[in-house]
């Protein structure tokens, strides 16, 4: 393999590249290496100190624009909109009307967004009634979905769960 690179493309390049004796061919048609001699320097690169612009141009919004900007939605209004949506999905969990399977739904669906810390209370009393409502018997839902979905939400919220075959709500 040494002896092959001589024959190497041109897309390598050598600093200071001189060659001692040219290449010849021989009568037969072999070749003859001839001497190179290379000279390699030492170069370092030093770690450039800021970052290289590339000619970017400054940009035409100054502060003055950002603060004459008006927004519609100051802190006061949209904190009593807040206020009033939470009172709204309290009347909803406490809601005797709405069904167990969509009560564990929506109990569900607050976890998975992150809103359930806002109804803690609410949500103990729902789950308290719908295991009443178990012990009662009073309705009973045919549904792996809502056995799974009552399992689960019961022992995250640290109800005493049988981990065997649970009947259907």
């Amino acid at each position: 393999m040494a002896l092959h690179i001589h024959f190497m493309p041109l897309t390598c390049s050598f600093t200071n590249f001189h060659p001692r004796h040219a290449l010849g061919r021989s009568a037969k048609g072999s070749h003859m290496i001839g001497h190179v001699r290379s000279h390699a320097s030492i170069q370092t690169h030093e770690p450039m100190d800021g970052r290289r612009s590339a000619n970017y141009k400054p940009s035409i919004w100054s502060d003055n624009f950002a603060e004459s900007l008006k927004s519609d939605y100051t802190e006061e209004r949209c904190k009593e909109r807040a206020e009033k949506l939470k009172e709204e999905v309290k009347h909803m969990l406490d809601d005797e009307v709405v069904g167990p399977l969509a009560l564990l739904e929506l109990i569900d669906d607050f976890q998975r967004l992150g809103l359930s810390y806002h109804f803690e209370k609410e949500i103990k009393r729902a789950l308290d009634s719908i295991i009443c409502i178990k012990a009662d018997n009073e309705r009973v839902l045919c549904s792996l979905h809502a056995t799974a979905l009552r399992f689960r939400l019961l022992r995250q919220h640290k109800y005493e769960v049988s981990q065997g075959i649970q009947t259907p709500l």
